[in-house]
């Protein structure tokens, strides 16, 4: 009998629960409904900030309300939040796959951020869900040209063009149909919109020469052709703290290092031979047109040369961007850098001061089908002014850049960095001959994205130095494998 009486109640419970989670459901409603409402008037009275604040408010007290959720991520995208957006309509279309209008919302604010691949479905499941919106369609169409594939940017953007007409987006979609058919794009204006950037590598090396090139330092225990496994490690962070009109304005910190593995050299101290530098500064651009853009890097270094060497450097620089008609582009840098040098005091002969003066201008050629494909060829002047020292110096730099996606979703990176002549100004002191140099560099990158956010790269690079002075004769070979993280 009480087994009896006890699924009874249990029976009555349930059912007494199941009438009134409706009512719950209604008051929570009815308790958010002043601060949505609250919201869309600040809303429509472009008030975003307190907007936001109103439709927070109101999404805690009826976390189930759709239109709550909508406003909030919308709200977002007014203030440039374009990630917080994008999360929120995220979870707005995975609790709800009906609700149309945020399909198109999401894909746009996936599509300022640069992740043209991720807006690409999401533009083609609005218009499946809105068959009569073109667009979806002309973002969809802007994402595949960012996104390397012109032939069918070129295709949904020519489709907007004739369902669109005389309107204005049609006229937008002819707009950017010739523009893309000329190679008249404003590249410049196509950047990622999130204020935070972040990039992580972790390196790991064969090194076949790691103790030649010693800055003067007494090697006699070691022999030529010394090879090292190595490790490295790199973060780079960068933060947009401005934007306003065309200017914008950029902070950034930059750090790597290097650890010998002291395996095969055993018997060494591979300190001496460790680097690591850490940057820190700021970057201003300009945006002159959709053409020409100015930049203006100030930065710190601080680097560590091994065993008790240091390097403290200032450097600002000066360049400008300009995009030309038919894919391609130059960029011209000046260069004024400050290095201040300090060695252990067995090593005294190595502080130094030096000015170094640059100046490059770099030519890139895109392919038209693919902008990602490019190659980009360049020329470099550096004159080294050094007080103390074997350091004083002019060069002349010859720099190739070539960038090709190949097959399985691979992409090769070639570089090259040959110096013609490296001449010394003054006579060596230690070997009482005036120096000249002729170096070469060539690096080849293949990589491919593992999965969202993380690429994995297999790297070599070859480097041969001939000179008047023995010691900086050699080659040097590093092979490695990298994995790389970004945001």
């Amino acid at each position: 009998m009480g087994d009896c009486l006890k699924k009874k109640f249990f029976v009555l419970l349930t059912l007494v629960l199941f009438c009134l989670t409706p009512l719950f459901t209604l008051y929570a409603a009815e308790e958010a409904a002043p601060d949505f409402s609250k919201g869309m008037l600040l809303f429509s009275d472009s008030n975003y900030k307190e907007a936001l604040k109103s439709f927070e408010q109101s999404y805690k007290i009826d976390s189930k309300s759709d239109d709550t959720l909508y406003m909030l991520a919308l709200t977002q995208m007014k203030l440039e939040n374009y990630s917080k957006a994008s999360e929120h309509f995220k979870t707005l279309i995975d609790k709800n796959p009906g609700y149309t209008k945020a399909y198109q919302d999401y894909g746009i604010s996936l599509y300022i951020q640069g992740k043209y691949q991720e807006a690409i479905p999401i533009f083609e499941k609005s218009l499946e869900l809105e068959p009569k919106n073109p667009q979806p369609l002309f973002y969809q169409g802007l994402a595949y040209y960012f996104n390397g594939d012109k032939d069918q940017s070129l295709n949904l953007l020519n489709r907007v063009a004739k369902s669109a007409g005389d309107t204005g987006l049609g006229q937008n979609a002819q707009s950017w149909i010739e523009k893309i058919e000329t190679g008249d794009v404003p590249l410049l204006t196509a950047e990622k919109k999130s204020k935070w950037s972040l990039v992580g590598a972790a390196s790991f090396f064969y090194d076949s020469n790691v103790s030649l090139d010693p800055d003067a330092e007494d090697v006699a225990d070691l022999q030529t052709n010394q090879e090292e496994i190595m490790g490295s490690g790199a973060l780079d962070v960068r933060y947009r703290l401005l934007e306003k009109g065309p200017s914008k304005l950029y902070l950034g910190v930059n750090a790597y290092q290097t650890a010998y593995a002291d395996k095969v050299l055993a018997d060494v101290d591979m300190n001496r031979f460790n680097y690591g530098r850490y940057i820190g500064g700021a970057d201003w651009h300009y945006l002159i047109s959709e053409k020409v853009q100015f930049r203006l890097p100030i930065f710190y270094y601080y680097s560590i040369l091994g065993a008790s060497r240091y390097v403290q450097s200032g450097v600002g620089d000066a360049a400008v961007d300009v995009v030309w008609d038919k894919s391609w582009a130059t960029t011209f840098t000046g260069e004024i850098r400050r290095d201040d040098f300090y060695a252990n005091p067995g090593n005294v002969s190595q502080n130094r001061d030096a000015l170094k003066m640059t100046f490059s201008g770099e030519q890139y050629f895109f392919f038209p089908q693919n902008r990602n494909r490019y190659l980009k060829i360049g020329y470099k002047f550096e004159d080294n002014f050094a007080k103390g020292a074997d350091w004083d110096y002019v060069a002349s730099h010859i720099l190739f850049t070539s960038q090709n996606p190949l097959f399985w979703k691979l992409n090769f990176l070639a570089l090259a960095d040959i110096i013609p002549l490296r001449k010394f100004k003054h006579v060596d002191s230690v070997f009482n001959v005036q120096r000249g140099d002729f170096s070469f560099t060539a690096t080849g990158t293949l990589s491919r994205e593992l999965v969202k956010h993380l690429s994995a790269s297999l790297n070599y690079t070859y480097y041969k130095s001939s000179s008047n002075i023995a010691r900086y004769t050699y080659t040097r070979q590093l092979a490695g494998f990298t994995l790389t993280t970004a945001f």
